[in-house]
């Protein structure tokens, strides 16, 4: 079963979001799309370590044309998700060139800094597995989106954000973002610092409860609007 095959094949255990990101951006520098694989690098590819020393079992990424994929053994092959460090700050931040990522591969129920995910991604258009990343223990998304011009839709209806605790710019500067779907776990009742949280999003349109709730103006900003319009008042969230 599924716990064997864990003992079997040991559990990860990856590198910051930080040291992850100086590697992929090292690395990588032009890449435009991530992904995971079901099959291991090819013999003679040029492979970055993406866990640390201490880890049973090697997590590698490596450039397949302009795609980088990354790749568990017993993980990514089986359909299993990787583990992610509890800090996975800023884990893709910078990279300009990325268009398309695909989280599908990776498990989120231990990280707790979700900050600068993928802040000034601006030709970041598709954020694939979005909707299934485990967030109940994340205590900081600011500036998770941060700058992300190219995103149209953000799919965070499986979001459940209550012991979130910062979510200051998260959104601030995705000039072409229309809809942010969403549920009732997305809350704000932990936030201390939302301020900003849609600075810049001139397109962005909530709706919802037969009302719609469109991006006015600087001073409209803050938490406040991060819930489905109409659900007690003016959001800038669509339900799902």
């Amino acid at each position: 079963d599924e716990e064997e095959e864990e003992e079997e094949v040991g559990i990860p255990s990856m590198m910051t979001g930080p040291d992850i990101n100086a590697l992929l951006s090292e690395n990588f520098p032009g890449a435009t799309d991530l992904r995971p694989s079901a099959a291991p690098p090819p013999e003679g590819s040029a492979v970055v370590l993406l866990s640390d020393a201490a880890s049973p079992v090697a997590v590698v990424a490596w450039l397949e044309g302009m795609d980088i994929l990354y790749y568990a053994a017993g993980y990514t092959d089986r359909g299993r998700k990787i583990p992610l460090n509890a800090n996975a700050q800023g884990m893709f931040q910078l990279m300009t060139s990325l268009t398309v990522a695909d989280l599908s591969g990776f498990d989120t129920s231990d990280v707790t800094d979700m900050s600068y995910l993928f802040s000034s991604c601006m030709f970041l258009s598709t954020v694939a597995g979005l909707e299934d990343l485990d967030t109940g223990r994340v205590t900081s998304m600011k500036m998770m989106f941060n700058g992300c011009s190219d995103l149209a839709s953000l799919d965070l209806s499986g979001f459940d954000t209550a012991r979130v605790e910062d979510m200051g710019y998260m959104f601030s500067g995705c000039g072409n973002l229309v809809t942010i779907w969403a549920s009732a776990s997305f809350v704000t009742t932990s936030v201390s610092e939302g301020g900003d949280m849609f600075s810049g999003c001139t397109s962005l349109v909530g709706t919802g409860g037969g009302s719609s709730t469109a991006y006015s103006d600087g001073n409209a900003n803050d938490e406040s609007y991060a819930r489905i319009s109409g659900t007690g008042g003016p959001g800038y969230f669509t339900a799902r």
